[in-house]
């Protein structure tokens, strides 16, 4: 029997220390070499996943790296528009809800694995929202609260997931 579990999940402890007075356990690292010449938007994938990845671990740890194993189904896929359609739905389904777990929810940090401060505006996967269009800190909380916050208010920007400038940026 072959069981697979993230060692970055610590919800299910009890589970875990169960599992492994039971069971050997061989670490199974993310193997972006497996995505060899698999390209998305003009982006190598296999080279996408490491960028990803050495930044995570930088900001992290190796524990919290993605496994290729979440782009596999691009390599099946024969047609450019049918790659990129997929891997839009990767990021927008897997790979940045995954991230926003792993830094709970630092979208700046997001951003940085990202590589978004590089890209134009309108490729950047995390936008800081413009504060024309949200109520200002003076209006939400006292004067000393309001003037000792800085605003940090991210949203997801839906338009990069079908950018090709947003994902050659988290390689550039």
């Amino acid at each position: 029997m072959i069981g697979t579990m993230n060692t970055a999940d610590k919800s299910l402890i009890q589970m875990d220390l169960a599992l492994r007075r039971r069971f050997s356990f061989t670490e199974m690292p993310a193997r972006p070499e497996f995505l060899a010449g698999v390209t998305a938007f003009g982006v190598d994938v296999e080279k996408l996943l490491t960028r990803i990845n050495q930044r995570i671990e930088a900001l992290l740890d190796s524990e919290h790296t993605i496994g290729h194993a979440y782009f596999m189904p691009l390599k099946k896929l024969e047609n450019n528009a049918d790659r990129e359609a997929c891997l839009a739905s990767i990021f927008q389904s897997k790979i940045i809800p995954l991230l926003r777990e792993y830094f709970f929810d630092d979208y700046e940090r997001i951003g940085w694995v990202l590589n978004d401060s590089v890209k134009a505006k309108e490729n950047r996967f995390i936008l800081l929202q413009q504060s024309a269009q949200l109520p200002s800190f003076s209006a939400l909380f006292p004067k000393e609260i309001a003037d000792s916050l800085s605003d940090r208010r991210f949203r997801i920007n839906d338009n990069a997931f079908a950018s090709a400038e947003a994902y050659q940026g988290i390689v550039a």
